[in-house]
């Protein structure tokens, strides 16, 4: 009899135990993770500004979390839209597709944005996008399919091609704000119409209110470490929010300002009051973009008080954000996962103060002399279509029409930009997909190339060179070939501790896979931090 007890007391037992782990399991991942990119951050500005930050906002996520100072991009530097690309797919722009934030269309000798879809309707916007041409699935994509769609995924962005990345193909709520009105918009991808949270603060006109105001200091000169690009003798700035010239759409100046990170923030905040996220076993997830870039271009990669300022102005939107997450969520239950696309080039007009070798290439004048060398080799025509992203499009129409060899025209011209100071190689496109990888700097050129909408020729700059659409506009893209940034994934149940072993952007996507025990999206090629929670 005691035998028959003892045989039911233990199977009781292991059911119970069994019964506990199971639920133990189900419950074992965070009930919200908040995805917070920021343009621009770095990790040695943070190291700078660290006894100025509140306890609350980045020093919270440092000190309870892991912090990467260095995680890298294994890739040619090709834009915004590409980096977030392989954050949230977990593989290079050779895979997922999403090489620029534009691409040159030869049909129309016009540049697009990687990301429209002429077949969707803008809502609150004339930009029509969608995740269309991003060919690989994200981890917000697995999470729809972990969770058979319960599981809830709002993305609050700047811009809108950061937007439909974060969204992914399976997104919830999706809102940008507008570069022509300043209000929140979406496409008819995620949604009919905007959620009510941005209608609202639509109707508030947040954007418009800002934008009467000049960006100006936080605090007094005397409390930053920098001087100002704007007067390089004091702390000092003032500049108005909207571009004096008129020669931009009248919020893209705005985008690039603090006041963007407060409408970002506060609508985040709204969003929780109606959405009910994080309260239930099914994780949901919040992608968040801010910026600390500013938009002074002539100090473009250097810390001055107007890049202090962001930091600290963000550092406080950042400690009200999850104050308000610990209210809603609740402390325990928020994973926070930070990162940053890859860091700004040093502008040319400041190494040149320090005489560091730079300059810039200038783009028409360069495509001018280059059309005038093949005329004088071929006779007259027009064989150049467009130049992206440090890429040249070529007019085969015009080299077909003079039965020309398109391989010897494109090596020729190949041949003629590298004589162009500035120009360390120029190299066939097609070429690369031959080109044995003898170095790391030819494994980042091809993770960078995608075929669908590569150009004919590559350009591949000297160190301190950026490309210019002329000399007027000193906005561009560089070539670097190390581009470090830091990541933060902090709050639930992670070990505080620092990463020092080699970490890529490709390895965040299944981190957070791991984290949320659900399949790697489609083309990862990332590996996991191990290790990290408690």
């Amino acid at each position: 009899m005691m035998k028959k007890i003892a045989i039911l007391f233990f199977s009781l037992f292991a059911f119970g135990h069994l019964f506990a782990q199971q639920s133990t399991d189900t419950v074992a991942r965070p009930r919200l993770i908040v995805t917070i990119a920021i343009d621009g951050l770095r990790s040695d500005y943070l190291s700078t500004l660290w006894d100025e930050f509140e306890q609350g906002g980045f020093r919270r996520l440092i000190r309870n979390g892991a912090y990467c100072r260095n995680m890298t991009y294994p890739y040619w530097s090709v834009g915004n839209a590409a980096d977030y690309a392989t954050v949230y797919t977990g593989t290079v722009p050779a895979d997922h597709s999403i090489c620029s934030d534009y691409y040159w269309d030869p049909k129309t000798n016009q540049d697009f944005l990687t990301l429209v879809d002429k077949e969707k309707r803008g809502i609150g916007t004339n930009i029509r996008v969608s995740p269309k041409s991003l060919k690989a699935s994200t981890f917000v994509d697995e999470l729809k399919l972990n969770t058979l769609g319960r599981s809830k995924v709002l993305t609050i962005a700047i811009n809108p091609e950061e937007a439909v990345v974060m969204a992914g193909h399976a997104g919830n709520a999706t809102v940008w704000i507008d570069d022509t009105t300043g209000t929140w918009a979406t496409s008819s991808y995620y949604t009919s119409s905007l959620p009510s949270w941005a209608a609202k603060m639509n109707e508030a006109s947040p954007a418009q209110d800002n934008v009467q105001r000049n960006w100006t200091n936080l605090y007094i000169s005397s409390q930053y470490k920098t001087m100002s690009a704007q007067s390089r003798a004091s702390a000092f700035f003032a500049y108005p929010v909207t571009d004096p010239s008129g020669k931009t759409a009248p919020f893209k100046r705005f985008k690039e300002s603090p006041f963007a990170n407060t409408m970002v923030k506060n609508l985040a905040i709204n969003s929780l009051k109606e959405e009910y996220i994080g309260i239930d076993e099914n994780p949901d997830i919040i992608n968040l973009q801010f910026t600390v870039r500013g938009f002074n271009q002539s100090t473009t990669g250097v810390l001055t008080s107007e890049t202090e300022d962001m930091y600290l102005r963000l550092d406080k939107e950042l400690h009200q954000l999850m104050d308000a997450l610990d209210a809603t969520c609740g402390t325990s239950r928020v994973m926070y996962v930070v990162y940053a696309p890859q860091t700004d080039y040093v502008s040319p007009d400041f190494l040149s103060l320090y005489n560091v070798p730079s300059g810039y290439f200038v783009v028409d004048r360069s495509l001018s002399l280059l059309n005038t060398y093949l005329m004088a080799t071929y006779g007259q025509g027009d064989f150049i279509h467009g130049y992206a992203n440090r890429q040249i499009y070529l007019n085969k129409d015009e080299i077909q029409a003079k039965k020309l060899d398109v391989k010897e025209v494109e090596q020729k011209v190949a041949d003629f930009m590298t004589r162009f100071q500035g120009v360390q190689f120029a190299f066939r496109s097609e070429d690369l997909l031959t080109i044995a990888c003898q170095n790391e700097r030819i494994q980042m050129i091809k993770n960078s190339y995608n075929k669908e909408h590569a150009g004919d020729i590559m350009l591949y700059l000297q160190p301190g060179w950026v490309a210019v659409a002329t000399e007027n506009v000193k906005v561009g893209l560089s070539t670097r070939v190390n581009n470090y940034a830091p990541f933060i994934i902090s709050g639930w149940r992670v070990k505080h501790q620092t990463i020092n072993q080699p970490f890529s952007a490709i390895d965040i996507a299944p981190t957070i896979s791991n984290v949320l025990r659900m399949s790697y999206p489609s083309s990862n090629t990332g590996k996991p931090l191990l290790d990290i929670i408690e």
